[in-house]
């Protein structure tokens, strides 16, 4: 099977710089320039070594040799780990010896220099204690091991699962589920051109083994865990983990002041250990957290404690250097290690126990890469820092990612959608102009341009569930406020600043007379307002949530019907492609809008020549679901029928050229036509409309006659009408791939589609075609695949990619399962060149446990 992945081998494209009103945290990793780091290929912390470009792997003989090169690596680095514990005093083989027993089965492959941990050599040890073994290591062993560790790829992904799935003995569902004799052959791929169908047969699995079990420890790995063990703190200035909208977690404790500087893949006693972490009360055993019951593929939170069983371990105090209690703590670890080494016979591997004893601040003198906290920052650069690490606190970076990607742009009539930070940007500047202007005693309105904002904002809708309409009364004031101005524009405008009900919170029952009519002159208000002048510019508006894309998402579209005229159908098209504004919207907000629109029509600005004064209020009848627009009788146009299994939500788009979805959207082919999109890639979920030959296709039957003879039976008209629309649809697309051997079991592999998947995307790129990549959620499978291409085409870390897809999925988490994730990792690693850098950016249990962190917040454990 050949593989060709065509990778960028110099100058990747990167992504956008962020936006001038991005909020001071990001601000402070500007360069000189003004082009943010942010946007850039992020390293993994300040000062790592630069990761190597992507290399490119044409054939499977390049494949073949990585492979079994990977498997050489793997047993020489085992012959070398397998050293007899330390006190022992005996060092482990030579490389000479290492060789000769290499080279008796592998003499037709050039050998590779044999590569070692500095952690195995005994003439870096310094023997602290002997029961139970503490070693003592200092910053040149330390540095050569961490480097050596991210240099070397991770075991071979058919070496870590099931196991890293969770395995625990009682869970008999679970290992049943991950049993090997759930494996089937299937056909790679299929190929649809258009009307071409066929579907790959499964076979059925082989002769029965074991039940894979929790004691099925992978042989022949040796991980690095690093430990801060400094003792637990809150100082004033600690910053607190955010998630996506900037709050602090729940329930999240802070374990200790970060001022104190941290090595890159720092972990807690806490996260591994039985015990109480407050009391630091530690037992010399390692934690099981196995699930005992349920099928879970996705058990990020656990890998930590997975990986540290079979890990050398690291501690270390960065505030107070080598102490009795860090000692103390350090023989718990080593306890735990030959603790859990008698309970697992199936435990070849002697892992150790060390202690950092120089300190953190000589460690980032003589390796600045290896740290990713300074010691002794004040807030502001320890905010700086956080920017620029991707080893720890993606909670913070996602909040910082969700800022840039739902920053305040215009729809119409000089109407903004943003985010909060887009508002706290305005008001901070907004704040400083007043200032000024005291300073220097003008009177009169703020001059506008000393405003940094991208527009004059004078009218703010702040959109939140708990908010109420404002009521007719108040908005009758400020619209006879906005037409006076408009009448005379030397008249002073009033900023103002209001509340409106967010997407999803407006139910059907709600819209009674007077509140139909409170929306209607909310619209008109914001409308009038954008047609006025404050402090000589012309006004605009800014509606903005907290995340940017969600709450308010339901005015955004009720105002371009009321200001446009257009059909809520065309809305919701126009909002993404015209505007190309990111947003979500709710199934009942398909339905409001839909309710709304007759009423929303019939004093809209762009379908009647005059307004009336002040607020409108006519008396609606009540009952507005069976009104309709006097043009159409309010039945659906035939262009608009994809509205009708419409659940609110679109396609994320996460490049221009790229889109991630599920199979409802897939399905919805009247969608897919007025997105724009050309290409579909399904992952494992196909899509009958656009694969399967059409049998009234074959026979060029004349659809059109058809619907004429069935026209006494409605549901007849309708089915041939429903053929009809899929065969246009099915015109429109270019070209179909079907990715047939993927399931989202936590078993099948994707690695071996990914080449297909990428080159097929790359074509779509280079045509100027859009592809929607889909599974049947589009959170699992279909993001790898998208994960990946944002990797390629983007030159950046999986951490990041991973990051920059889970943003612009909006409020539909990704969910990746762990053997998938772990694919890319090891994806990542195949395609950097080995010597020039490390492999990876983040380690996999550390990338876990951020995944983990951020699911926390949404997800209960």
């Amino acid at each position: 099977m050949s593989l060709s992945i065509p990778l960028p081998t110099s100058g990747p494209s990167l992504p956008p710089s962020p936006p001038q009103n991005m909020s001071t945290l990001a601000a402070a990793c500007n360069d000189d320039s003004g082009k943010s780091r942010a946007g850039s290929p992020a390293s993994v912390c300040p000062n790592s070594p630069p990761t190597p470009p992507f290399k490119e792997v044409t054939c499977q003989g390049d494949m073949d040799h990585m492979d079994v090169t990977e498997d050489l690596l793997t047993e020489r680095e085992a012959q070398s780990q397998d050293a007899p514990p330390h006190d022992t005093q005996t060092a482990p083989p030579t490389p000479a010896v290492a060789d000769a027993v290499l080279s008796t089965s592998t003499s037709a492959l050039p050998s590779p220099p044999l590569r070692k941990s500095a952690l195995l050599d005994s003439a870096n040890w310094s023997i602290l204690t002997h029961s139970p073994p503490v070693i003592g290591i200092d910053t040149k062993t330390l540095v050569d091991a961490i480097d050596f560790h991210y240099s070397t790829r991770l075991p071979r992904v058919d070496k870590m699962f099931p196991w890293l799935h969770g395995l625990h003995p009682s869970n008999v569902n679970q290992r049943t589920f991950l049993h090997p004799n759930r494996r089937v052959n299937k056909e790679f791929t299929t190929e649809f051109i258009p009307n071409n169908s066929s579907f790959p047969v499964s076979q059925a699995p082989g002769a029965s083994t074991p039940l894979p079990s929790h004691k099925d420890i992978p042989s022949e790995v040796r991980g690095l865990i690093i430990v801060k063990a400094n003792r637990r703190q809150v100082a004033a200035n600690t910053p607190v983990q955010y998630n996506g909208f900037g709050h602090a977690m729940k329930g999240e404790t802070l374990r200790e002041a970060r001022h104190s500087g941290s090595i890159i893949g720092t972990i807690f006693l806490e996260d591994f250990l039985e015990g109480d972490a407050e009391k630091e009360d530690f037992q010399d055993k390692f934690k099981f957290l196995d699930a005992p019951e349920g099928i879970s593929l996705r058990k990020f939170q656990i890998q930590v404690a997975k990986w540290a069983v079979i890990s050398d371990i690291v501690l270390y105090d960065s505030a107070e250097g080598l102490t009795p209690r860090l000692l103390r703590l350090a023989e718990i670890v080593s306890g735990a290690q030959r603790r859990f080494a008698a309970e697992n016979e199936k435990l070849h591997q002697v892992y150790r126990t060390f202690v950092f004893t120089d300190s953190i601040t000589q460690l980032e003198q003589e390796a600045p890469h290896t740290v990713t906290m300074s010691h002794n920052l004040s807030p502001d650069e320890i905010d700086e820092q956080r920017l620029k690490n991707w080893d720890a606190n993606l909670l913070f970076h996602e909040r910082v990612e969700i800022s840039m990607m739902s920053t305040a742009t215009p729809i119409a009539c000089d109407v903004w959608l943003g985010n909060t930070t887009d508002f706290d940007a305005y008001t901070a500047s907004l704040s400083a102009a007043k200032q000024a202007k005291q300073v220097n005693k003008h009177h009169g309105d703020i001059d506008a341009a000393a405003v940094k904002a991208p527009a004059n904002w004078v009218t703010i809708i702040d959109c939140q569930e708990n908010a109420r309409l404002v009521p007719l009364a108040v908005l009758d004031q400020y619209i006879r406020e906005a037409e006076a101005c408009i009448v005379d524009p030397s008249r002073r405008l009033s900023p103002l600043q209001l509340g409106f009900p967010s997407s999803g919170s407006i139910p059907i029952q709600a819209l009674t007379p007077e509140n139909v009519y409170s929306i209607i002159n909310v619209c008109k208000l914001i409308y009038l307002r954008s047609k006025c002048t404050y402090g000589g510019k012309p006004a605009a508006s800014l509606v903005f949530c907290n995340d940017g894309y969600t709450e308010t998402s339901l005015l955004a579209l009720i105002f371009l019907m009321y200001s446009t005229g257009c059909r809520a159908p065309q809305a919701w098209v126009d909002l993404h492609v015209q505007y190309k504004r990111p947003f979500f919207c709710f199934p009942i907000d398909v339905t409001v809008a839909s309710a709304l629109q007759t009423a929303l029509h019939k004093y809209s600005p762009a379908l009647n020549e005059k307004l009336s004064s002040g607020a409108e209020y006519t008396g609606m009848p009540p009952n507005l679901m069976f009104l309709s627009d006097d043009e159409d009788n309010g039945s659906v146009r035939h262009e608009d029928s994809w509205f009708n299994h419409f659940d609110g939500s679109v396609p994320s788009r996460i490049l221009p050229h790229l889109y991630l979805g599920s199979l409802d959207h897939a399905s919805n082919h009247g969608l897919i036509q007025k997105l724009g999109i050309k290409r579909i890639l399904s992952v494992g979920e196909p899509v009958p409309w656009a694969m399967a030959e059409d049998a009234d296709e074959d026979e060029e039957i004349d659809l059109e006659e058809e619907a004429r003879k069935v026209a006494h039976d409605p549901d007849l008209v309708k089915l041939v009408r429903q053929t009809q629309e899929r065969r246009e649809a099915r015109k429109h697309l270019s070209r179909v791939l079907y990715v047939s051997n993927i399931q989202d079991d936590g078993i099948d592999e994707i690695t071996d589609s990914l080449a297909q998947c990428l080159d097929f995307l790359d074509e779509g790129y280079r045509l100027g075609e859009m592809t929607l990549v889909h599974c049947r959620v589009g959170v699992s499978r279909s993001a790898t695949v998208c994960i990946a291409e944002v990797m390629k085409r983007l030159g950046v870390g999986l951490p990041r990619a991973y990051l920059f897809v889970r943003v612009r999925r909006l409020n539909v988490i990704i969910q990746p399962n762990l053997r998938l994730m772990y694919e890319l990792v090891k994806w990542e690693e195949r395609h950097r060149d080995q010597g020039e850098g490390w492999l990876r950016e983040v380690d996999w249990h550390i990338l876990c446990r951020e995944i983990a962190n951020m699911n926390r917040v949404y997800i209960p454990e």
